[in-house]
C-alpha cells in the first residue's frame, strides 16, 4: 500500500506507514482528500512523556535611588562649622607656643617669626588629618554630617582613605583666597566637584545620617569648640603678659645705642669676685622696677650656672618689669631698650628696642621680658654687659639694670694688619685638616682659611679674595679664578674679627698624577695691602 503522505510502499496489512508513520487505516483513507496536504499534526509523540511546568519568575530588587548632589550652600555652612573646630585647635596651639616662646598679650597671644610659622604649620597638619580621617573612615566631617551631606566615591560607593587623601591634599589649592578657587571650579562643574573631587573621583552628596545621629554630632561639635576655648583660656590665665625678643650677632646691619638714665641701680656683685658672672637682683626708679633677672640654660630655663660663655654660644635671659603706671582704663605705656656691650664698650649686636602700648587685664601683674643673644665666634674674652632700660611714659620714669657676663678666652689673638691663618686642606667640607693630603681622580678637594686684620671705613671693608688651582704642568684647573668680595657693612668688628673662607674644587677624571698648587690672593683696597700665599696637595 502506497503512503499518501511520503509515497513509500507499505504491506497491504500495514495500519501506519513504516517510514513517516502516516495512518493507513480505512478511516483515515476516507478523509484522505482532506488531509493529504501535510503530515499529521502530532507525529510520533510518546504518550507517556510528562509535561514539565515553566519555572517560577526570579525575585527582582528595586533599583537604587540615585544620590542627590549636595547644595553649595550646605557645603559652605559645613565648611564654616569645620573651620570653627580648626580655629579651636589653633587657639590651643598658639597659646601654648606663646607661653613657651613669648607672645602672651592681655587679650590672647601674638606670634611672630618662627613661632608664628610653627603654629601655622601645626594647625595645617592637624586640619588635614581631621579632614582626611573623617572623610576617609566615616564619609563626612562633623560639619558635613550635621548638615546631612557626605562624600562618596565612584559608583556612589563609600569614599576610601586613598581618595580622601587626594581630595584633601588639594585643599591647599582649592582653599586659596578663602576657597574662592574651589568654589569657582565647583560652580562650573556638572557634578559640583572642586579640583580635589575631580582628581579623587569623589562627589559631595546628600546622605541620610538620621536625626538622632545629627543631634549627637552637634553636641560633639559644641564640646570640641568649648573644650578648645577652655583649654586656651586655662593656658592664658596661668601665664604672664610677655614681651619676647631674639637677637643674634649679625654682620652687615648697623646699630644705634647709647643714652642716659637717672635710675638708681642696686646690684648684688658677689659673683664678680669669682671672675664669672655678675647678676643684678633688683633695679628701681620711683615705682618702676626690674626684678628677677636670670641667665638661663635654654629658652625656657632652668637657671644657668655662673660660668663663662664660649664664643659662638647663645645667651638666654629673663626678667620681670613691674609697678608701672596705667591710666584710668588700665592702659600701660612702656618702652624697652637692650644694648649688649663687649669689654671695650662696643655694641656686640644691634640695639634692640620695642614698646608696649595696650590695656592690661591685671596691671599689678609683672611683664616678663626675655632676651636672647648669640655671641659671634670671634668674640674677644672679658667681661660683657647687657644694658637693659625700661621707660614708663605715663610716670616719666626710667629704670636700668646692667647684668654682666664673662666670655672665655678661645686662644684667638687679635690681628693688627691683614693676615691669613689656619689654612687647611681636607677630604671633607668641615675638616679636619690634613698635613700631607693625598687625593685621587674625581675627588673633591676642600680648602679653608681664616682672613683677619681687614680695614674698615664707616663700618665697611673693601677686600677681594682671588682663588685658583694649578695642576702639575702649571695649567689652571679652574677656567677663571674664583673671586669673593667682602664689602658689606659690619657695625661690630673687633680686632679678633675673622672671616672663614671656604672653597672646593673637583678633580677631573682622570687627573694628572703629581703635585697641585692652590694660589690665593687677598687685596685690602682700604689698607692698600695685598697678600699672596700657596698651599699644595698630591694626586696619586
Amino acid at each position: 500500500m502506497r503512503c499518501p503522505s511520503c509515497g513509500f510502499e507499505n504491506p497491504e496489512t500495514a495500519n501506519f506507514c513504516s517510514k513517516c508513520g502516516y495512518s493507513l487505516s480505512p478511516t483515515h483513507s476516507a478523509t484522505e482528500g482532506q488531509t493529504s496536504a501535510g503530515p499529521p499534526p502530532f507525529p510520533n509523540v510518546p504518550v507517556s512523556q510528562p509535561i514539565v511546568p515553566p519555572p517560577p519568575p526570579l525575585p527582582t530588587r528595586p533599583l537604587p535611588t540615585p544620590l542627590e548632589l549636595a547644595r553649595l550652600g550646605d557645603r559652605f555652612l559645613a565648611l564654616i562649622l569645620d573651620m570653627l573646630v580648626v580655629a579651636a585647635v589653633y587657639a590651643v596651639i598658639g597659646m601654648y607656643l606663646a607661653v613657651r616662646w613669648g607672645g602672651i598679650t592681655e587679650s590672647g597671644f601674638s606670634l611672630q617669626g618662627g613661632a608664628a610659622l610653627m603654629a601655622l604649620g601645626l594647625v595645617v597638619v592637624v586640619a588635614l588629618l581631621y579632614y582626611w580621617l573623617s572623610e576617609g573612615l566615616f564619609g563626612a566631617t562633623l560639619g558635613k554630617a550635621i548638615l546631612g551631606i557626605g562624600i562618596v566615591g565612584g559608583d556612589d560607593r563609600r569614599c576610601t582613605i586613598k581618595a580622601s587623601a587626594i581630595r584633601n591634599a588639594l585643599r591647599l589649592i582649592d582653599g586659596l583666597f578663602v576657597y574662592l578657587v574651589g568654589f569657582l571650579v565647583a560652580v562650573f562643574s556638572k557634578q559640583r566637584q572642586r579640583i580635589g573631587d575631580h582628581l579623587a573621583r569623589t562627589r559631595v552628596v546628600e546622605k541620610p545620617f538620621g536625626r538622632l545621629l545629627r543631634m549627637a554630632l552637634s553636641v560633639v561639635w559644641v564640646i570640641a569648640i568649648a573644650g578648645g576655648i577652655w583649654w586656651a583660656y586655662r593656658i592664658h590665665s596661668g601665664a604672664p603678659v610677655s614681651l619676647t625678643t631674639s637677637e643674634s650677632a649679625k654682620l652687615g646691619e648697623g646699630g644705634q645705642g647709647g643714652g642716659t638714665t637717672a635710675a638708681k641701680v642696686e646690684t648684688k656683685s658677689d659673683a664678680e669676685t669669682r671672675g664669672k658672672v655678675t647678676i643684678p637682683v633688683t633695679a628701681q626708679s620711683g615705682d618702676l622696677t626690674i626684678t628677677g633677672f636670670k641667665f638661663l640654660e635654654k629658652e625656657d630655663g632652668p637657671t644657668r650656672a655662673l660660668t663663662a660663655y664660649r664664643p659662638g654660644e647663645k645667651i638666654f635671659t629673663v626678667s620681670d618689669v613691674g609697678r608701672f603706671a596705667v591710666d584710668s582704663s588700665g592702659r600701660a605705656s612702656l618702652r624697652f631698650d637692650i644694648v649688649p656691650l663687649d669689654p671695650s664698650g662696643l655694641e656686640v649686636a644691634d640695639h634692640w628696642t620695642d614698646s608696649l602700648e595696650q590695656t592690661l587685664k591685671d596691671p599689678k601683674q609683672p611683664i616678663t621680658l626675655t632676651y636672647n643673644l648669640r655671641l659671634p665666634p670671634f668674640a674677644p674674652p672679658g667681661l660683657y654687659k647687657l644694658q637693659i632700660r625700661v621707660s614708663d611714659a605715663l610716670d616719666n620714669d626710667r629704670v636700668e639694670v646692667t647684668p654682666g657676663f664673662s666670655v672665655a678666652d678661645s686662644g684667638l689673638r687679635p690681628a693688627g694688619e691683614l693676615e691669613i691663618r689656619t689654612v687647611q686642606i681636607s677630604h671633607q667640607e668641615d675638616g679636619p685638616a690634613e698635613s700631607n693630603p693625598m687625593f685621587r681622580s674625581g675627588e673633591r678637594v676642600y680648602i679653608m682659611f681664616q682672613l683677619m686684620g681687614l680695614q674698615f671705613i664707616d663700618n665697611r671693608p673693601d677686600t677681594h679674595v682671588e682663588f685658583s688651582v694649578l695642576d702639575p704642568a702649571g695649567d689652571a684647573l679652574l677656567k677663571e679664578p674664583s673671586v669673593v668680595k667682602i664689602v658689606d657693612s659690619m657695625p661690630y668688628h673687633p680686632s679678633t674679627l675673622f672671616f672663614t673662607m671656604n672653597f672646593w674644587v673637583g678633580l677631573p677624571s682622570p687627573a694628572a698624577v703629581g703635585k697641585y698648587r692652590i694660589q690665593y690672593k687677598v687685596a685690602d683696597r682700604l689698607a692698600k695691602r695685598t697678600l699672596e700665599q700657596e698651599a699644595s696637595f698630591q694626586v696619586q
